[in-house]
């Protein structure tokens, strides 16, 4: 009895992968599966970027909104590795300026391992 029960489980495996092969076979022989995909290193220069979104004003709400700032720091915001990040820092400074005198909250992190608190500054 043990024996039928694993010749039926061994025909039913047997029958769904030949399934999935032909499903397989099919969509290959079809072009929706690609065997030999470009890389999109191929396709850059017929690449098309979207259009920029439409600017539209809104309204914040200071209680519900914080203003983050990111990614500000020596080893990578430097003349060497990035002179434009470096030069919109005075700018940064005085939105994130504006933001506390509006009191926006600013939330402050510490990529430091023994300092991983992230607190709201009003």
């Amino acid at each position: 009895m043990a024996k039928t029960s694993f010749q039926k489980r061994h025909s039913i495996l047997s029958i769904t992968f030949a399934a999935l092969a032909m499903a397989v076979s099919f969509f290959l022989c079809q072009g929706v599966i690609s065997v030999s995909a470009q890389t999109i290193v191929d396709e850059w220069a017929t690449v098309q970027a979207p259009k920029p979104p439409e600017l539209k004003p809104v309204t914040l709400d200071s209680k519900i909104t914080a203003l983050l700032v990111l990614d500000f720091v020596k080893q990578t915001c430097n003349a060497e590795r990035r002179p434009r990040c470096l030069t919109s820092v005075p700018k940064v400074q005085a939105l994130l300026k504006l933001a506390r005198e509006k009191e926006y909250r600013s939330p402050i992190a510490s990529l430091r391992p023994q300092l991983r608190l992230i607190y709201l500054r009003t």
